[in-house]
């Protein structure tokens, strides 16, 4: 019986180290996936606030 209840905690034990570590790996994808977007909107704005005079001044000269 000793042995079970050892067995049963150890498993429980390290379902809870899984646990852990699968919402630690979560958080850091979650926390690169916006970084990522953020990136991605940056540089989409950067471009847009870069060529939009070019393409009115464009378009009034032409």
């Amino acid at each position: 019986m000793c042995s079970t209840r050892m067995t049963s905690s150890n498993y429980l034990s390290d379902l809870a180290d899984l646990n852990r570590k699968y919402t630690q790996e979560s958080m850091k994808l979650t926390i690169l996936g916006l970084l990522e977007l953020d990136n991605f909107a940056v540089n989409t704005l950067d471009v847009i606030l870069l060529w939009y005079p070019f393409t009115i001044l464009t378009l009034f000269l032409v």
